[in-house]
C-alpha cells in the first residue's frame, strides 16, 4: 500500500490553481477586449447616427442603422458577454434609425429580435412611455383600435392622438 505524500498533494493543488488561474485570466481578458471592440463600434455607429440626424437623409439613417445592428450582432455572437445596457441602447437605436430610414418591415423584425434578445426588458423614453410599446404602435403591431380606446399601451398621448387622427381620416 502506498503511503500518503502531502508534498505531492500540495504540488498537485498548486499546479491546478496555477492552470485554473490562467484560464480565468484569459476569459477576463477576452471579455475586456470584446467590450472595448463593442465600445469602439458603438461610438463609430453613434457618430453615423448623429450625421444622419443632421443630414436628414434616409440613406444616412440606413447606414447608421446597419452600423449599429452590426455592433449588436458582433457582441451577441459572444455568448459570454452579458446583455448590457449599452447593447440594449444600441438595439433601440438600430430600430429608430430603420424607422427614420423608412424601412418599417426591417424595423418591425428588429423589434421582435429586441424582445427575444432582452426578454422582459424595455427602455423608457423621457416622458415615461415604453420604447417597445411605442415602436409596436407606430409600426402597426398593436391593433389601431387599442390607440383609439385610450388603451393600456404605454405610448405617448401625442402618438396615440396622431394614430386616432389617421384612423379617423382613413375611415371617413
Amino acid at each position: 500500500m502506498k503511503r500518503f505524500n502531502p508534498r505531492k498533494l500540495f504540488l498537485a493543488c498548486l499546479a491546478a490553481l496555477a492552470l485554473g488561474g490562467c484560464s480565468t485570466i484569459d476569459v477576463v481578458d477576452d471579455l475586456v477586449l470584446q467590450q472595448a471592440a463593442f465600445d469602439r463600434c458603438f461610438e463609430a455607429a453613434a457618430a453615423r447616427s448623429d450625421k444622419a440626424v443632421t443630414g436628414k437623409s434616409p440613406a444616412l439613417y440606413h447606414i447608421a442603422a446597419k452600423s449599429m445592428r452590426d455592433c449588436v450582432i458582433d457582441i451577441h455572437a459572444t455568448a459570454a458577454f452579458p446583455r448590457s445596457d449599452k447593447a440594449i441602447h444600441a438595439s433601440a437605436l438600430t430600430i429608430i434609425n430603420y424607422v427614420k430610414a423608412g424601412e418599417l418591415e426591417v424595423a418591425s423584425n428588429q423589434v421582435r429580435k429586441f424582445q427575444s434578445a432582452y426578454p422582459r426588458r424595455d427602455l423608457y423614453l423621457a416622458d415615461g412611455t415604453s420604447f417597445i410599446e411605442s415602436m409596436q404602435l407606430l409600426l402597426g403591431e398593436v391593433p389601431g383600435g387599442a390607440a383609439e380606446r385610450g388603451s393600456l399601451v404605454n405610448a405617448s398621448p401625442q402618438l396615440k392622438s396622431e394614430l386616432r387622427r389617421k384612423d379617423y381620416w382613413q375611415s371617413h
